[in-house]
């Protein structure tokens, strides 16, 4: 039978023992977020060195091998070629912080998870009249706010990006645009190797009319209606 003496002692015991746990737990609860802020910043990093570009997202060399990798991408530098600590995943796009040759353990976990995941929206033909209005309220901020024509929203390459964005919106669900959409420099980098691309493929088609005679040149004028 335990003394008054012994009983005091344990629950004294229980007592630091508890107080102990609770200072220690503030320091590793404040490392935590340390290190989830230093996560999410290197994942806000890497998501910018892809949009400008500097970085690309490819299959894994052993993507026809290993199981997880044919669900997932690597990142790499567009010059050296060299992979980053990071990996995509191709079923719902979110970047995972990863080093290759490592336990592909955490990417296993993330896939599975990712496709236990269902949308239950279902397939509609339009929205409501409030969010229509939204709509409209936000498509003249920006054609008055960026001094657009308003005939640019009846263009048939408008309609497939507002399509492209709806799409992804219904694949990822909510995203944040700055986290998609790329910046001009990208843009203006797609442009200029899609044109060159362009020249390389009519080249042999002008060299093929010159040599027979057949090539004329012109000039193509036109007023706009929105000047």
């Amino acid at each position: 039978m335990a003394s008054e003496s012994d009983t005091t002692n344990t629950s004294m015991s229980s007592d630091s023992y508890n107080a102990s746990d609770s200072l220690n737990a503030t320091p590793n609860l404040s490392e935590w977020k340390k290190r989830e802020e230093g996560r999410l910043k290197k994942l806000q990093i890497a998501a910018d060195k892809i949009r400008e570009e500097e970085w690309e997202v490819v299959s894994h060399p052993k993507a026809t091998k290993s199981e997880v990798w044919q669900h997932f991408l690597v990142v790499r530098d567009q010059v050296s070629k060299n992979c980053k600590d990071f990996a995509q995943c191709q079923k719902c796009g979110e970047m995972k912080a990863y080093t290759i040759g490592c336990s592909t353990t955490s990417l296993k976990r993330h896939y599975e998870a990712c496709v236990k995941v269902t949308s239950s929206s279902s397939s509609k033909e339009t929205v409501s009249p409030q969010i229509m209005a939204e709509l409209k309220d936000v498509l003249i901020a920006f054609c008055v706010g960026d001094l657009r024509s308003f005939k640019l929203v009846e263009g048939a390459n408008f309609f497939k990006l507002i399509q492209k964005c709806i799409d992804i919106g219904a694949e990822h669900g909510q995203i944040k645009a700055e986290n998609v959409l790329p910046s001009a420099t990208t843009i203006r980098r797609g442009l200029k190797k899609k044109a060159d691309e362009a020249r390389e493929l009519i080249k042999p088609q002008l060299r093929k009319a010159v040599n027979q005679d057949c090539l004329s040149v012109t000039t193509d004028m036109w007023v706009e209606s929105y000047n």
